[in-house]
């Protein structure tokens, strides 16, 4: 159970290493990493306007919405896919560096408990 309420623990490394990361990147532009949010924006209105035109909609407020929520989950899910392939060949030096949660030394103490519990189910 604490393997698993690890990463719960470590948000806040978590986050300072996302956004470390997103500071690293934008770092030589001039809008910085708020031009993630501008992009996004940008790409929105510019979508909503040009197909609430070429269809006609009729409420272009629901329409805009419509296609933020669209766009925004489209980018994240296309993220995902296009940078999963390179995700553990680029992060090798941090996989093989890091102490794995279920050494071999928890799984033998894990495996005599379990033969104890045995035993006193058996002596009871």
């Amino acid at each position: 159970m604490p393997e698993l309420l690890y990463p719960v623990v470590t948000f806040r490394a978590w986050w300072y290493s996302a956004s470390l990361r997103t500071q690293a990147r934008f770092q030589r532009t001039l809008l910085g990493s708020s031009w993630l949010g501008i992009s996004n924006l940008l790409s929105v209105v510019v979508l909503s306007f040009v197909y609430g035109v070429l269809l006609k909609v009729q409420n272009p407020k629901q329409y805009f919405l419509y296609i933020a929520v669209g766009l925004t989950v489209w980018q994240f899910i296309s993220t995902i896919i296009s940078t999963s392939p390179t995700l553990l060949r680029d992060q090798k030096e941090k996989l093989l560096n890091q102490r794995l949660f279920l050494t071999k030394k928890r799984l033998k103490r894990k495996k005599r408990k379990k033969e104890k519990r045995k035993l006193e189910v058996l002596l009871i």
